[in-house]
C-alpha cells in the first residue's frame, strides 16, 4: 500500500511538472510571437493549444499510472486494462501499436505545436529585434525552446517503473541523455538564425535557408516519436521488435539530421569563418556510430530467424503459440499445457 501511494505521489508530481513546464514554455514562445505580432488576435489560439497538451500529457500520464498499477498486480494486464485499445479497436494488436499508443501520440502532437511556433518566429524577422540586453532576449528564447528536453524526460519517466538494471531501465535512462543532447543540438542549431550570429551571414541565410534549417530541426524534434513508441510496446513484443526500429531510426537521424546539419556547420564554417558550435563534433561522431553500427544491425535483421521450437501435436501442422496469444502469457502457458498433455497422450498411445 504504502509504494502505492509513493508511486501514485510520484505520478501526480510528473504531472504537475509536466503541466508547469509545458505552460512556461507556452507563455515564453507565445509573447515572442504575440509581441510581434500586436495587430491580430489569432496568435492568441496557440495559448489553446499549449492547454489541450497540457490536458494530453495529463491523461497519458494518468492512463499509465492506471496500466502500470495493473501491470504490478498481474503478470499480463494488456487483455483486460480497461484503458487498453483492444477495448476501443476492433482487431487492434499491441504488437502493432503498442500497449500505451498515448506516449507518442501526446508528443508528437507537443511536437508539432511547438514546430510551429518555431516556423512562425524563425521564418519571421523576430530574430532580428532580438537584443541581449533584453530580459525577453535570443537567451531566454533558447532556453524556451530547450525546455523540451525536460518536458520529454518527464514525459518518459512517467511510463517508467522498471527494475534498476533491467534493459529496459537501462535503455529508459540512455534515450532520455540522449534525447536531451538532441534538442540541445536543434538550439544550438537554430540560433544559427538568430541576429548576433547571423549579422555576417545575410547572403547565406535567405529564407529558403531558413525554412530548411528549421525543417532539418523538425524532423529532430519528432524523431522521438520512434523512440516512445518502441517504449509503448508491451515487454513480449519489446524483446521482439527493437533492433528494426532501431535500424530505422539511426538511419532517419543519420540522413535527415547529422548529415544536413554538419554540412550547414562546415559550409558557414569555411566559407564565412563562422564560430561553429562544438556540437559538430557531436555531428561527426554521430555519423562515424551509424556507419560503424548500421551495417551489422541491418545485416541481422535481414539474417532469418531460427525456426522456432514451440511445442506441437505429432503428426498436424505447427502452430506457433505467441502468433496466436500475442502478449497474454497466461494464455500461452494454459495452451502450452494443454499441448504437452495431448503429445504425452499421443506418445503414449504409440
Amino acid at each position: 500500500m504504502g509504494c502505492c501511494n509513493r508511486r501514485l505521489f510520484f505520478q501526480v508530481f510528473l504531472a504537475i511538472v509536466q503541466g508547469l513546464l509545458v505552460l512556461t514554455q507556452g507563455t515564453l514562445l507565445n509573447y515572442y510571437i504575440i509581441s510581434h505580432f500586436s495587430a491580430t488576435n489569432t496568435t492568441y489560439f496557440f495559448f489553446l493549444g499549449d492547454f489541450i497538451c497540457i490536458f494530453l500529457y495529463a491523461g497519458t500520464l494518468t492512463i499509465a499510472y492506471r496500466y502500470l498499477q495493473e501491470h504490478s498486480k498481474q503478470k499480463n494486464p494488456n487483455n483486460s486494462f480497461l484503458y487498453s485499445p483492444k477495448r476501443f479497436i476492433t482487431n487492434y494488436s499491441t504488437s502493432k501499436f503498442g500497449v500505451l499508443p498515448l506516449i507518442y501520440v501526446s508528443w508528437a502532437v507537443y511536437a508539432l505545436l511547438l514546430l510551429s511556433k518555431i516556423a512562425v518566429i524563425f521564418t519571421s524577422d523576430i530574430p532580428d529585434k532580438l537584443s541581449t540586453k533584453d530580459v525577453a532576449g535570443p537567451q531566454l528564447l533558447k532556453v524556451g525552446i530547450a525546455m523540451s528536453g525536460v518536458i520529454y524526460l518527464v514525459l518518459v519517466e512517467g511510463h517508467n517503473w522498471s527494475e534498476a538494471g533491467s534493459p529496459r531501465y537501462s535503455y529508459v535512462s540512455s534515450v532520455c541523455v540522449k534525447t536531451g543532447i538532441e534538442i540541445l543540438d536543434s538550439v544550438s542549431f537554430l540560433s544559427i538564425i538568430i541576429n548576433d550570429s547571423a549579422e555576417d551571414l545575410m547572403e547565406t541565410l535567405t529564407p529558403g535557408f531558413v525554412s530548411g534549417i528549421v525543417a532539418i530541426v523538425g524532423v529532430n524534434f519528432l524523431l522521438p516519436v520512434l523512440i516512445l513508441y518502441k517504449l509503448s510496446l508491451g515487454e513480449h513484443h519489446w524483446k521482439k521488435l527493437p533492433l528494426p526500429i532501431t535500424v530505422f531510426h539511426n538511419l532517419l537521424h543519420v540522413l535527415s539530421v547529422d548529415l544536413p546539419y554538419f554540412a550547414i556547420r562546415l559550409l558557414l564554417w569555411v566559407r564565412h569563418h563562422h564560430n561553429t558550435s562544438v556540437f559538430i563534433m557531436k555531428n561527426a561522431f554521430g555519423i562515424l556510430t551509424a556507419a560503424r553500427n548500421i551495417y551489422p544491425d541491418l545485416k541481422m535483421c535481414l539474417t532469418k530467424a531460427p525456426k522456432r521450437q514451440n511445442e506441437f501435436l505429432s503428426g498436424e501442422k505447427i502452430v506457433y503459440v505467441d502468433d496466436i496469444v500475442g502478449d497474454d502469457e497466461k494464455a500461452v502457458d494454459e495452451l502450452k499445457k494443454v499441448i504437452l498433455q495431448k503429445n504425452n497422450k499421443a506418445l503414449g498411445d504409440k
